[in-house]
């Protein structure tokens, strides 16, 4: 695991300045590579890198050359398999130097030019610098676990695994985008391709951009995944490959030359790849749990038995309220965008605590997306059965119920019919509704967002998913959008900033193909949700873990903005600078706080995503962040 980035130019530059520059981008990053740097630079591009060891200790060095020097790589992330390829590309007569993964890389560029992408099994973001034919190659894996930003402009083209890496280049603008912003306020998150700042991108999962000096960059999408059910697989049938896959799965990320262990929630995600990894590895499994004692949200109790049962040796880690300002103040620095994700926080604290005793930990995330495991989807599979029902029963029914006792929960389904599922998910999901926004912005951000819509990206997303049924529907907005832009975003910033290396057997593309060719029926089955997972751990995890229904790690914010961070959140937001920015209505952020305060409403998350958004303003564009070399 790396932090890589690099500067190509246009017209030639100093190769001596120009490293030096690089490194200057590369002490942004010392987090994800605290091990050793590495740096190439000639007389168009230099590019470098940050290593975390964890495969070929002694090595294992970065920028990894071809034979004659004319192909450097720089990696960030791990390829699974690696020495498979490797012996093929010996068996044609490549030689190696090292027994790192990220070799196979500059050899199979040798074989398949861009293409090399496509055999690679693994999570990276990599670039490619072919200096005879001044070519840069950047590519990033198929579900977008390892992050890669880029800039083009008129010197060339810089990236680097990080924000705080292309800030160092002077000539990369930071103006704010302001639809960024406004997508941040209502999901938490910044989505798709969209930066914060306006110049500069994100290189989507699955894609390559291959750029020349004095050519615009090309950018291809090497793979897809498209829904498409086998209706002749019986569920024995897909239970028994599952079974199959997971172990699979789950050994390949077990090459390792340190030591590792598992995140472990209590889940049927964490637990089924603790539970694969305790039967493949002969000695015990190192676990890390953190939870809330005596709060909603706490799954400790079910991380320890699932603990016990495997026999692993487990640590537990519960969040102390008093650290979280200065935790989010550690948080903003680290993502380099605004992110509101709460659960940030815990995963950042357990990834410190598994830090001291091993460099490498497997997790269980990607489950959900793979198998129909949010809430939801039962949910939203109810809902559009209702949409079937003509639309003055619908009314009748839901005036019927509106003022029956118990009969809430139904009224509000009926009601959540009248919209179709794209506008319903996206209201759901948002954290401002529209009626909220209105009155927290200045009318000058909303003159300026002119009218627009936040959520264009995850609409756009359901128009590619027409014709879908509602699951799959689902499920293809959610891998495309919330699994990469929010909580492999959270896992790798948060991990990474305690350089620790995080691998998720689940996000495996194999895995994702294989629930491609799944009926949704064997995802969801009435109201159990991850249907065919469940059938396949039968027998395999505690009873009590594989029923249970779906917990989510979801962090108490309500509870925690009733407390100190209350006040905390109201210096921050109440300041001069937060105000003077002119984002939003000083009366409608005061209503906020007093509000959430006594009780009148719930608006942790909200708080949590304003707070966030003005600790990031406070470190990304009054200073400049400076580094030494």
């Amino acid at each position: 695991m790396c932090g890589i980035c690099g500067l190509v130019s246009h017209t030639g530059h100093n190769a001596t300045v120009a490293a030096q520059q690089v490194r200057r981008m590369c002490a942004t990053m010392v987090h994800r590579g605290p091990d050793d740097e590495g740096v190439h630079s000639d007389g168009y591009a230099a590019i470098g890198m940050r290593r975390l060891a964890i495969i070929d200790l002694h090595t294992g060095q970065q920028p990894v050359y071809n034979e004659d020097g004319s192909v450097a790589v720089v990696l960030n992330g791990e390829i699974y398999n690696f020495q498979q390829l490797r012996r093929e590309l010996e068996a044609k007569g490549h030689v190696f130097a090292s027994r790192s993964d990220t070799e196979v890389i500059v050899h199979l560029y040798e074989e398949m030019g861009e293409a090399c992408v496509e055999r690679l099994n693994g999570m990276f973001g990599f670039a490619i610098w072919d200096s005879a034919r001044r070519t840069l190659i950047l590519a990033r894996d198929r579900i977008g676990v390892k992050p890669l930003y880029y800039y083009n402009g008129p010197e060339g083209l810089a990236f680097g695994s990080e924000l705080k890496a292309l800030l160092q280049v002077p000539s990369v603008p930071r103006e704010i985008d302001l639809a960024a912003i406004d997508d941040y306020l209502c999901y938490l998150y910044v989505p798709g391709d969209r930066c914060v700042f306006r110049h500069i991108h994100k290189l989507p999962p699955a894609t390559t951009l291959v750029f020349q000096p004095g050519v615009q960059p090309r950018l291809r999408r090497y793979w897809s995944l498209a829904p498409s059910p086998d209706d002749g697989l019986s569920e024995k049938q897909a239970v028994d490959e599952l079974r199959g896959l997971l172990e699979t799965c789950v050994r390949d990320r077990l090459t390792s030359d340190v030591p590792y262990g598992a995140f472990l929630s209590g889940g049927i995600d964490s637990s089924a790849v603790v539970g694969c990894m305790s039967r493949i590895m002969a000695e015990p499994v190192r676990t890390f749990t953190v939870g809330f004692p005596g709060l909603p949200g706490n799954e400790l109790a079910h991380a320890e038995r699932v603990a016990e049962h495997f026999r692993t040796n487990h640590m537990t880690l519960t969040v102390d309220l008093p650290q979280l300002p200065a935790l989010m103040h550690t948080l903003a620095h680290h993502f380099d965008e605004p992110f509101a994700d709460p659960s940030a926080a815990p995963t950042y604290l357990v990834s410190q605590t598994a830090r001291r005793q091993v460099k490498m930990v497997l997790s269980g995330d990607g489950g959900d997306e793979l198998f129909a495991g949010y809430t939801g989807f039962a949910y939203n599979a109810w809902v559009e059965r209702a949409r079937r029902l003509p639309v003055p029963l619908r009314a009748m029914l839901a005036a019927a119920l509106h003022h029956v006792p118990g009969g809430q929960r139904a009224y509000r389904l009926l009601e959540q019919a009248r919209r179709p599922l794209p506008e319903r998910w996206c209201w759901s999901r948002a954290a401002l509704k529209p009626e909220m926004r209105v009155s927290l912005y200045t009318t000058d951000l909303l003159s300026e967002l002119d009218g627009r819509r936040p959520g264009q990206f995850t609409r756009s997303l359901f128009s590619q998913a027409a014709g879908l049924d509602p699951v799959a529907a689902l499920q293809y907005v959610l891998v495309h959008d919330y699994l990469p832009d929010d909580v492999l975003v959270k896992v790798d910033r948060a991990s990474m900033a305690c350089s620790l290396e995080v691998r998720s057997p689940l996000l495996d593309y194999r895995l994702f193909e294989f629930a491609a060719r799944l009926p949704s029926s064997l995802k969801l089955r009435g109201t159990t949700t991850k249907y065919v997972l469940k059938r396949a751990l039968d027998g395999f995890l505690p009873p009590r873990i594989a029923s249970r229904p779906k917990q989510g790690f979801t962090p108490p914010t309500h509870h925690w903005f009733r407390g100190e961070l209350g006040r905390f959140a109201r210096d921050v937001l109440l300041s001069h600078k937060a105000v003077s920015r002119g984002y939003f209505r000083r009366a409608a952020i005061e209503r906020l706080l007093d509000d959430h305060a006594d009780g009148t409403a719930q608006h942790g998350e909200r708080l949590w995503a304003l707070v966030m958004l003005e600790l990031w303003h406070q470190l990304y564009i009054l200073p400049q962040i400076e580094v030494q070399v």
